[in-house]
């Protein structure tokens, strides 16, 4: 008997880019998720193969997953356009950006890094939604 105290099933991602390891995520998983991050114009090539894996499966046209991670700075445009070729998730580290300085101790690079991540927050998830 399914426990209905938990509405959603924790969503299977598969990953990896071979031939073998698209047809196991899109036959038997909720989502995909690469292997790495991938510059712009293999991140798109990436996300064809899936959605040709996925058209092969027969799932097409079915709620699937795509995380992606991308190699390359904060860019809503190309967030915009990875959205429209079907990306759902980008894996992002936003707190990456905060430029650490031979002074900083623990509690500055942390504030550093929290700024940045709230900087990501105001100016590119906000408008994503």
């Amino acid at each position: 008997m399914p426990d209905e105290s938990r509405p959603h099933p924790v969503p299977i991602l598969g990953g990896g880019d071979s031939e073998p390891a698209l047809r196991r995520a899109t036959t038997l998983c909720d989502g995909w998720i690469n292997t790495g991050a991938a510059f712009p114009d293999e991140a798109f090539a990436q996300v064809a193969m899936v959605q040709d894996a996925l058209h092969k499966a027969g799932r097409a046209d079915e709620d699937f997953s795509l995380y992606l991670a991308v190699k390359a700075f904060p860019d809503l445009d190309l967030y915009r356009r990875l959205e429209d070729a079907g990306v759902t998730d980008l894996l992002c580290a936003p707190w990456m950006l905060a430029e650490a300085e031979d002074d900083d101790t623990p509690e500055t690079l942390r504030a550093k890094r929290l700024e940045q991540c709230e900087r990501y927050a105001e100016e590119f998830v906000a408008p994503m939604q």
